[in-house]
């Protein structure tokens, strides 16, 4: 049995994603890789295991957007 070859995936209609934990160790690099196939990133972390250094390489494109969470609880409300 042959192995196949690795085919390259695109999302159709998406130019944009949202990686949660960009700043752990996966995160950044899919981050990269998502930039590097031309995609606009959008990045979210709290920090509370990752590395803003991970992100250095993302930041310095102009596709990547971060967004700092302040907790990692997040409460949804509705009005009564």
């Amino acid at each position: 049995m042959r192995p196949r070859a690795a085919t390259k995936r695109t999302f159709v209609g998406v130019s944009r994603v949202l990686i949660t934990g960009a700043g752990g160790f996966l995160g950044s690099h899919l981050a990269e890789r998502l930039l590097g196939e031309k995609y606009e990133v959008v990045g979210y972390d709290n920090f509370s295991s990752g590395d803003p250094r991970f992100l250095a390489k993302a930041a310095a494109d102009e596709r990547f957007e971060f967004v700092q969470a302040i907790s990692s609880i997040v409460m949804l409300c509705r009005a009564q």
